[in-house]
């Protein structure tokens, strides 16, 4: 009940006036909105939901990919510091943590297993910078836990941990590449992650430093005040309402659906065809596109009157489509 108003002010202020507000009193990172929208629909991710007919997972794992300078890290960074929710690993320093697991040698016991950051963040959200310094084994390690949200362990115990971690991986091309390399921005995952990652991969970014993109289907900005409307309790009650829906919390309209399956195929159809890099398959793009829908439903509060149902529209599912089609 505390939190009512602050979803409601959120509501009241729309998610284009949302993200001008966060992009000039927070992240002050401009002409970056892909990387604020890709952190936002992270965050507000729902855990679970039921979409055509079964249960799905809701967390998403979002990948922004750039070149250094383009404001990943501190888009992420600030936004995370203003709600004062999430976690951060960097790349360099991990192996004595691990994403995944650590081996610890302990005196009297042996070796044990030490659990990494990602279950450590189940339920929770957890952005990896430096990603591209990460050992292989370790994204490998994650990969069908990103899927399933159970992370099996089978080396000195076997152990099996809770993983439903929202994820963001904050990269730059390997090698010392630079975006532009690149003919197609996904080229550049194709050198960085196993393919089992970027099938599990909801979405990705990419930011070049050069580059500035029309997202004028957020809507048009506002030339309002520059004071600040959005408060870090506002964004945090909306975040913390979206972590504890129920799956059966979260209604899926018909209509959201149809468009979604229709959406899907359309994209697959355009994308699917590169089959090494499976951002875009056949087999499960169409929960991708859901969960990104539910997410952009959660960023509008499109919920029931008394807020205890999340409510994903039509209109949501066009934005996610044209979201995606606007970064790849």
């Amino acid at each position: 009940a505390a939190a009512l108003p602050h979803l409601k002010s959120i509501q009241a202020i729309g998610w284009a006036g949302l993200i001008e507000d966060l992009t000039r009193n927070v992240t002050r990172v401009y002409e970056r909105e892909e990387i604020l929208l890709a952190v936002l629909l992270t965050y507000c991710s729902p855990r679970w939901f039921r979409f055509n007919g079964e249960i799905i997972r809701g967390w998403i794992v979002a990948v922004i990919m750039g070149d250094s300078g383009s404001g990943k890290t501190q888009t992420y960074q600030r936004f995370a510091e203003f709600v004062n929710v999430g976690d951060t690993l960097s790349g360099l320093t991990s192996s004595r943590t691990g994403l995944a697991y650590a081996l610890v040698e302990h005196a009297q016991k042996g070796w044990q297993v030490k659990v990494g950051r990602y279950p450590a963040n189940s339920r929770k959200i957890l952005a990896v910078d430096e990603t591209q310094h990460l050992p292989d084994w370790d994204l490998r390690a994650i990969s069908k836990a990103m899927e399933e949200g159970f992370l099996q362990i089978d080396r000195v115990q076997s152990r099996g941990y809770e993983s439903q971690t929202r994820l963001i991986l904050i990269a730059n091309p390997k090698k010392d590449l630079i975006m532009d390399h690149f003919s197609f921005g996904c080229e550049s995952l194709k050198r960085l992650f196993p393919p089992t990652v970027i099938r599990r991969t909801d979405f990705a970014v990419f930011a070049n430093v050069g580059d500035i993109k029309d997202l004028s289907f957020i809507n048009q900005k506002t030339g309002a005040a520059h004071a600040s409307k959005v408060t870090p309790e506002a964004m945090r009650s909306l975040i913390y309402w979206v972590w504890n829906l129920r799956p059966e919390q979260v209604e899926f309209r018909p209509e959201a659906e149809d468009v979604c399956l229709a959406r899907a195929k359309e994209m697959t159809e355009a994308y699917g065809y590169a089959a090494d890099i499976p951002l875009v398959t056949l087999s499960d793009f169409r929960k991708k596109l859901a969960r990104i829908a539910a997410a952009v439903a959660a960023v509008q509060v499109s919920a029931s009157d008394d807020f205890t149902r999340l409510i994903v529209k039509s209109e949501h599912v066009r934005i996610a489509a044209e979201f995606l089609r606007r970064v790849y």
